[in-house]
């Protein structure tokens, strides 16, 4: 993705935000009768999380290694996209704009990937070749910055429904092969790709969480992207083909599911936006 594709999509999220923000009346109707014009509030609290993702691809089963001479490759079909175990931790806003309706943006490390097995065929002496498998796990790591909106369930909005857009970038890529004690001679490898991955990722996250009062809460969401996350073959990597040259090659998408606890802190600050004229003026406190 272009950098201009980025700067647009940001600069879509902050222009959202700031609609929401400074069009919802938050208990509003007490500021309107005092100061007898328009009074806007939010109340921000700020917190960390961290947590466990299991994260695997969706999308076509077939991957290819592409000899140093660029022409040559060699296919492996893969049996199945097997679950990954990563992590994840950052920090978050939590806006309240009006009751049960957040905002919360984020800023989160994540580690992502999938594990599938290969065929191997290991020659023997003067003998049958042996025929197993051997494993590739594959880890890449992103910088996530969700844009998610929370309704709350309940009436004390202890149970939040959570959803909302994230733009996700790469930070690194690693990847480990592990053979099978037939095939003791070869190496068990872990080192990082050659850059086989996309730069940037959109993806769409639902989930739901629970708060506490004493500002621990729980969540699970579940993450999809919506970029094919390979980049365009290049000699040494692995990529997704199709053994029909004439097809088109297939596409594999981020898929995880995330669980976290997190931490908000009790102390907020409320800004009051005020509306005068054409402008805005706001103020602070702290809680």
């Amino acid at each position: 993705m272009s950098r201009s594709n980025i700067l647009k999509i940001s600069a879509g999220w902050v222009a959202v935000f700031f609609f929401i923000f400074l069009t919802t009346d938050a208990e509003g109707q007490k500021y309107r009768k005092r100061y007898n014009r328009n009074t806007f509030r939010a109340d921000i609290r700020l917190g960390v999380k961290a947590g466990a993702n299991f994260s695997t691809w969706q999308g076509d089963q077939w991957v290819f290694q592409r000899g140093a001479d660029g022409l040559q490759t060699v296919p492996f079909p893969v049996r199945s996209y097997d679950l990954s175990l990563g992590y994840h931790g950052g920090i978050y806003a939590d806006i309240l704009l009006k009751r049960r309706f957040h905002i919360q943006l984020e800023a989160v490390y994540a580690r992502l990937g999938s594990r599938f097995e290969t065929p191997l065929i290991i020659p023997q002496p003067n003998s049958t070749p042996i025929q197993t498998t051997f494993d590739t796990d594959i880890l890449v790591d992103y910088l996530q910055f969700p844009l998610l909106f929370k309704l709350g369930l309940g009436k004390l909005d202890r149970a939040q429904f959570v959803f909302g857009p994230t733009l996700a970038f790469k930070n690194a890529e690693m990847i480990t092969y592990t053979y099978p004690a037939e095939a003791s001679e070869l190496p068990q490898l872990t080192s990082p790709t050659i850059n086989l991955f996309e730069g940037t990722d959109i993806q769409a996250q639902v989930g739901l969480e629970i708060q506490t009062d004493m500002g621990i809460n729980i969540g699970l969401r579940y993450i999809r992207g919506f970029n094919d996350i390979w980049v365009e073959p290049t000699s040494n990597t692995f990529v997704p083909v199709v053994l029909d040259p004439l097809e088109e090659a297939p596409k594999n998408y981020n898929s995880s599911i995330a669980f976290s606890i997190g931490y908000t802190l009790r102390h907020y600050k409320r800004l009051f936006f005020t509306r005068k004229g054409r402008r805005f003026t706001f103020k602070k406190r702290r809680f």
